[in-house]
């Protein structure tokens, strides 16, 4: 509540995007507009909100144009006094004019509340060439990699969800050579996980153990070594 910017700061499959869309799922009763990226023309805030705050036929015709330039004031007089979210994913991809209107609102509009997701580059950025942007974050939220236990837990509940318990079929130690070769960011414990899932389903086998790692490890360097000895001398 009152935080009207707010930064959500990780590398690429540090799991923003899950965030978000965990975040509009548990707000689902709130006004909340989730886009997978910034517009490109800002422009395209004007479709956006009032999309999403249903225009009506009338409307277009008994109220006066609307443009950037009086938006704040559609929002809130749709809104009423409730509150809305604007959860921008891929910030970092928008342009310098898209961000400039994107702080103005947050000056305009009442009750919003907007979150930036983005990689750690554009913080500088903000500082370099969008100070007032930068100055109006009140809040910063920074994701990075996982600490094993971490790991473990995301995949015990990701097993779980599919209705099994534990983290079967993944051993203590199929858990720790996740954690080695992910360095324990979210998306590539999850991708490594599935293929290790693949491979055991495909060998009929209902426990990955080291056994199986091993075996596994041996066929990619025998893999490897069969590639560099079909390259050419030159």
């Amino acid at each position: 509540d009152g935080v009207r910017l707010s930064l959500l700061v990780g590398p690429t499959g540090s799991g923003k995007t899950t965030l978000l869309k965990n975040l509009e799922k548990k707000l689902e009763q709130t006004k909340l507009i989730y886009l997978p990226k910034p517009p490109t023309d800002p422009k395209d805030l004007i479709d956006i909100f009032a999309t999403h705050l249903k225009e009506g036929f009338f409307d277009k015709f008994l109220s006066k144009e609307i443009n950037l330039y009086n938006l704040g004031e559609f929002v809130n007089k749709k809104l009423g006094g409730e509150k809305i979210i604007l959860l921008v994913d891929e910030a970092h991809e928008a342009s310098q004019q898209t961000l400039e209107w994107l702080r103005a609102l947050s000056d305009q509009i009442e009750n919003i509340s907007i979150v930036l997701a983005c990689l750690p580059t554009f913080e500088k950025n903000l500082k370099d060439n969008l100070e007032t942007l930068i100055k109006r974050v009140t809040l910063r939220v920074e994701l990075g990699n996982l600490n094993k236990p971490e790991v473990k837990e995301l995949i015990k509940r990701r097993i779980e969800h599919s209705g099994v318990s534990d983290t079967k079929p993944f051993t203590t130690e199929c858990i720790d050579y996740i954690y080695e070769k992910t360095a324990g960011f979210p998306r590539e414990v999850l991708r490594v996980c599935d293929q290790l899932v693949q491979k055991a389903a495909a060998k009929s086998l209902t426990i990955i153990d080291n056994d199986f790692l091993e075996t596994e490890t041996e066929a990619v360097q025998r893999t490897s070594m069969q590639v560099l000895e079909e390259l050419p001398g030159k």
